[in-house]
């Protein structure tokens, strides 16, 4: 409670060779476990950095359940998958928290990669899916998708939400995916939210992938994309 990280880093490239094979997770906290809580907090320019496929969480990688996020900042973070926060668990919240000018290959905000999560009256502006990344190898062949949140996860709950300015680009064809949210799960749900300015190649706010996929009652403004 009431604590800031800043400029913390997650590496397994400090003094050696990239080990392709090692995961470096949650520049400035890896959860393994349950029942944490994390209230009126602040992470700023924190990143993971790594093997394209194990670099999770640039502020935050969660793999456990019940996990509570409240009134929480978080801007200036990058990773490879999840700019600020990695999930990996079930019946996780985040709740009244703010995303701003975060960025990472996947989930330029968040990456969600379990099930049964909700995000709720949170806020999530200007955060990038890009390859465009501080640290020097950037795994351009990895595709880039969902500019503040991916979710290859099912049953995730999004409400009464804002999403402004995020984008989702790449130098590939294959990616761009998504300028608000990318979906690639099942069961998700989307309720009374507003979507402005996001942009992408595909699908300018949201790009679905999934099955039972659920949008309700949200407005959508002035979003671009390449490909609807």
């Amino acid at each position: 409670t009431n604590a800031n990280f800043t400029g913390n880093n997650a590496t397994n490239d400090l003094s050696f060779p990239l080990d392709t094979k090692s995961e470096t997770r949650g520049g400035a906290i890896a959860i393994d476990g349950n029942r944490s809580k994390i209230y009126n907090a602040t992470f700023s320019k924190n990143t993971a950095v790594g093997n394209p496929r194990l670099s999770y969480g640039g502020a935050i990688a969660i793999e456990g359940n019940n996990t509570e996020l409240n009134n929480t900042d978080f801007e200036f973070n990058q990773a490879i998958k999840g700019g600020a926060i990695y999930y990996k668990g079930t019946l996780n919240d985040i709740l009244e928290t703010e995303f701003r000018n975060n960025s990472a290959i996947q989930g330029g905000a968040l990456y969600i990669d379990k099930s049964d999560a909700t995000f709720g009256k949170s806020r999530f502006y200007n955060n990038s899916a890009t390859h465009e990344l501080r640290f020097t190898n950037s795994f351009n062949n990895t595709p880039t998708m969902g500019g503040a949140i991916n979710i290859p996860g099912n049953g995730i709950n999004v409400y009464e939400s804002e999403f402004i300015n995020n984008t989702a680009y790449d130098i590939n064809e294959t990616g761009g995916l998504g300028g608000a949210i990318a979906v690639n799960g099942s069961d998700d749900t989307t309720k009374n939210s507003t979507f402005e300015n996001n942009q992408a190649i595909k699908g300018g706010a949201f790009y679905l992938n999934g099955d039972k996929t659920r949008i309700i009652d949200s407005n959508f403004t002035d979003n671009r994309a390449i490909q609807g």
